[in-house]
């Protein structure tokens, strides 16, 4: 539930995951959502809230859109079949559109994820019978179990029985994970069958999520393994990890209308990998990759220089180095460049020791994008004098903490504008407008103008202004007649 400070309203986030006809299916005993209560629930939810589109929560968050009714936005986690089969056309018919995340993985290699082998080793067999199994598998790692806090998983499992729920906690959270994934896949070998043909009947494939998305609905990325956040680490920068970013980006295996390869480095079969601009027949190359042939190569000697050779290195200039290394290898079909601002963000976090960070040098590039492309081009086609590079990426970087603090000491200023307020009254218009002035608003402020964004008259943006006015919120500009505009007054 996420409320907006420039309205009264709320953003209602409603999360599913199975939604089936479960009494008729093969596993009855999954916990999930009944086919026929989905399609009752979506029913009253249309006529209590406004059914959001992504688009609209975003805006709404941003406070550049202002709802009658408070707004519901559906989401379903996983990429299940019965998200693509059932779910997707109820959505369709009412013009509703869902958020369905998929664990690029499953659909990849066509595997079934441990959390899902657990879900319906639980439902196809007595729990006792499933845990004991699953606990000889594991040998030495069960006496683990008893370590497991029976309050904290009572409260992560609120609807299983205390003993489900510590096995449950003890299954996503205690385990290593590669010890708990050879077990429960061992078991659900045994129990339940071939993983690749159960895989193509519990997730939709991708050819399905393009007739999702050409349906209204949006496909995400629920990451390519389905770690639960809480157990990661700084892991090691290696071609799988890579491969699973990659795979994030393009969940639905194309960009645009172009098919690529995905979660794999390229193959050229459609031609060397080129940067290319300019339109069709006047085509300039501004770059041309290694070919598909070297990129094992290209890319073993790259990873064991980010994580061996250049750990002594200065990290800043690592993360630089880095960052130009990778995008001149391009080893995937698309998304070289957004991989390339991550791993040197995940350079600069090293260097810092710490998960906080205020500034984004990925978000500074992208404001530069002209620039960078320009050096980099030059860099790539010049000698292996990268000296310009490092001093223009050590500039950015310097921008991008500057732009932090800038935008920092905005955020606290406008903290304290309200934190001084207090809970003084203010109505709906003045609100946004006030914001909108604490945000940098352009030009004067003028009754005309507070009328057209607050969408209303003349008159009760008068009424407005000259409240806060005598409040001494707001101030006069010099001059008066139809140039009257208005500032914010020093707050003390």
């Amino acid at each position: 539930m996420s409320p907006n400070r420039n309205t009264e309203r709320v953003l209602h986030v409603v999360m599913y995951h199975y939604v089936r006809d479960l009494p008729n299916s093969r596993y009855p005993r999954l916990k999930g959502m009944l086919l026929r209560d989905f399609r009752n629930q979506v029913a009253e939810l249309s006529t209590a809230f406004e059914m959001a589109t992504l688009e609209g929560a975003l805006q709404f968050l941003n406070g550049a859109y202002r709802p009658r009714r408070d707004l519901c936005l559906l989401t379903f986690d996983d990429g299940l079949r019965e998200h693509y089969a059932d779910v997707t056309p109820l959505l369709a018919e009412r013009g509703i559109q869902g958020l369905f995340f998929a664990i690029s993985r499953c659909l990849q290699e066509h595997s079934v994820a441990p959390v899902h082998m657990n879900h319906f080793l639980m439902a196809g067999l007595d729990f006792k019978t499933y845990a004991a199994n699953f606990l000889r598998e594991l040998g030495g790692e069960a006496s683990r179990l008893a370590l497991v806090d029976s309050a904290t998983a009572r409260k992560t499992y609120p609807w299983d029985d205390l003993e489900v729920a510590e096995f449950k906690w003890f299954f996503n959270f205690s385990l290593d994970p590669a010890t708990r994934d050879r077990a429960v896949a061992a078991l659900f070998e045994e129990f339940i069958g071939d993983e690749e043909r159960f895989s193509r009947e519990l997730y939709f494939n991708w050819e399905e999520a393009r007739q999702m998305q050409a349906a209204g609905m949006l496909i995400g990325g629920h990451s390519h393994q389905h770690r639960p956040l809480s157990t990661l680490t700084d892991q090691a920068l290696t071609a799988d990890r890579l491969c699973a970013w990659h795979a994030s980006l393009f969940p639905t295996g194309r960009r645009g209308m172009r098919k690529i390869r995905v979660g794999a480095w390229r193959d050229d079969s459609t031609g060397p990998m080129q940067v290319v601009s300019g339109p069709i027949g006047r085509e300039r190359v501004h770059y041309e990759g290694p070919a598909a042939g070297r990129l094992e190569q290209e890319m073993t000697a790259f990873l064991e220089w980010f994580e061996g050779v250049a750990a002594d290195h200065d990290p800043v200039i690592k993360s630089g180095l880095a960052h130009l290394w990778f995008v001149t290898i391009h080893p995937f079909d698309d998304g070289n460049g957004r991989i390339a601002r991550a791993i040197a963000d995940l350079a600069l976090a090293r260097s810092e020791r710490s998960a906080q960070r205020f500034y984004s040098m990925s978000s500074q590039i992208r404001q530069e994008r002209a620039a960078y492309y320009d050096i980099l081009e030059r860099t790539q086609r010049g000698p292996l004098d990268i000296t310009p590079w490092m001093e223009w990426y050590l500039a950015c970087l310097s921008r991008a903490i500057d732009g932090a603090q800038t935008t920092l000491a905005a955020v606290l200023t406008k903290a304290r504008f309200w934190q001084t307020l207090g809970t003084a009254p203010i109505n709906e218009r003045q609100r946004l407008m006030l914001n909108r002035l604490l945000e940098g608003f352009e030009g004067h402020l003028t009754t005309s103008k507070w009328a057209t964004i607050a969408k209303c008259s003349s008159d009760t943006a008068l009424r407005d202004i000259l409240e806060l006015v005598e409040r001494a919120i707001l101030m006069r500009n010099p001059g008066r007649g139809r140039s009257t505009s208005y500032k914010l007054a020093e707050i003390r």
